[in-house]
């Protein structure tokens, strides 16, 4: 993971720019760039929040959080969420015999199915849901005492010096992607193909 400054994405973004020949643009210009840097910027958090919950998980660098306080009832274990989370990549119980990378959400008609013994999860097919309220329900577990490997993406945020984390396989599909979308504000023609081969650079797969 590498930190970028906001000056540096937007040099970046304007280099990109540059390499798709819009020097002569009509909205380059008569563009402030006072305003193009504000709008470069107010679309950083937008294309690392797509980029997270969209990009191939072998290009992403998730959170890997290890719990062994955890809450086990009736052989579900019950575990809040951060306050960050933004996408689950795996989820593994210490006596599942393998991860989960697909989790259940509460409005799918599958999650009925793991409130019933005979079609909840077991440690040789293991289940996990998450609710409503941001909790993540693991089916099941047969011990009291057991630890949670769970890894995640977050929501990207920038840190004390205004940098922002950048994974390091995808610098150049997030630049493709925050330019997209400034594009797409000044209405110019480029934006939807610069957008579609960020998504084909981050190995997405869209529904």
């Amino acid at each position: 993971m590498q930190y970028k400054s906001v000056d540096s994405i937007v040099a970046d973004v304007k280099v990109c720019f540059d390499e798709i020949g819009l020097n002569d643009a009509e909205f380059l210009k008569g563009a402030d760039n006072t305003e193009m840097n504000t709008i470069i910027t107010s679309k950083i958090g937008d294309a690392l929040r797509f980029v997270g919950l969209h990009a191939d998980v072998g290009y992403l660098e998730p959170t890997v959080i290890d719990e062994e306080n955890v809450t086990v009832k009736d052989g579900m274990v019950d575990y809040k969420l951060p306050d960050d989370f933004l996408r689950m990549i795996y989820a593994r119980l210490s006596d599942w015999l393998l991860s989960v990378t697909e989790p259940i959400f509460y409005t799918e008609k599958e999650y009925a199915t793991l409130k019933n013994p005979i079609t909840t999860g077991y440690p040789d097919n293991p289940k996990v849901a998450i609710t409503a309220d941001k909790h993540l329900e693991l089916y099941t577990t047969k011990s009291s005492d057991v630890k949670l490997t769970f890894g995640y993406i977050g929501e990207a945020k920038p840190n004390d010096n205004n940098e922002w984390p950048i994974p390091d396989k995808l610098h150049r599909a997030i630049i493709y992607y925050i330019a997209g979308l400034t594009l797409l504000t000044y209405k110019d023609t480029h934006a939807d193909a610069l957008m579609n081969q960020a998504i084909v650079m981050i190995g997405a797969k869209m529904d």
